[in-house]
């Protein structure tokens, strides 16, 4: 697949940049993103542009960021999912509902199993109002 080499070369410096102590040989789980279906909005906390702003200065009024995904309920199915710009906790900006999740559901469990983050692509964009709108590319292409 051709879009795999720079992704995954994205990713890596994704995580290098956030998570220097991550040992090098840890890949991620990469959701590879269709971008002919509608992405997946993300539910923006309250305080997610705290997050964001900092990344405002490098980032056009559209632009796509390299997101972790990660399990928000004790179990897989039973709850939404976390979109985090980085790999801390601190990093989260909001979560997929619990339907829209579902989609996700198979990257995760792999995650869980091999001991990997899950990655994936996201569109984030402005909107007239200066507030941030951040969507998560479904699975595919």
């Amino acid at each position: 697949m051709r879009w795999r080499r720079p992704v995954t070369r994205a990713v890596r410096a994704f995580m290098a940049a956030h998570e220097p102590e991550a040992p090098g040989d840890v890949e991620p789980v990469h959701v590879g993103g269709d971008r002919t279906r509608p992405a997946v909005c993300v539910l923006l906390d309250r305080d997610a542009g705290t997050i964001i702003d900092p990344y405002s200065g490098r980032l056009p009024v559209r632009a796509e960021q390299v997101v972790v995904l990660r399990q928000a309920g004790p179990a897989l199915g039973s709850g939404q999912v976390v979109v985090q710009f980085g790999p801390d906790p601190e990093d989260r900006i909001g979560v997929l509902s619990a339907a829209d999740g579902a989609v996700f559901e198979s990257f995760l469990r792999q995650g869980i199993e091999e001991g990997r983050p899950v990655v994936a692509m996201a569109a984030c964009s402005r909107g007239d109002d200066g507030s941030w709108q951040v969507a998560v590319y479904r699975p595919g292409g």
